[in-house]
């Protein structure tokens, strides 16, 4: 049986996969690439992005969950083998 990544989730695991990045960039990023905001959005709760406001003035970030890092390193890991 193989998982059938969507595109939209692909863009945003590559997009947040360096870290963290401001909401705003990553909308319009996701606009430039032909992702709505609702596709957008949809794929954001079902990968589990963690959205977090900066401040009362601030904006939001998203940054993706710590299993999203782990797996990053093991893969790295692997590499380096």
């Amino acid at each position: 049986m193989s998982i059938r990544i969507k595109p939209v989730d692909e863009f945003i695991i590559n997009s947040l996969i360096n870290g963290k990045m401001d909401a705003i960039s990553i909308i319009e990023k996701a606009k430039k690439n032909g992702f709505s905001k609702h596709l957008l959005h949809r794929a954001s709760i079902r990968i589990g992005v963690i959205k977090r406001k900066n401040s009362m003035a601030g904006g939001w970030t998203w940054e993706l969950p710590e299993e999203f890092e782990l797996a990053k390193n093991l893969e790295e890991g692997a590499h380096d083998a």
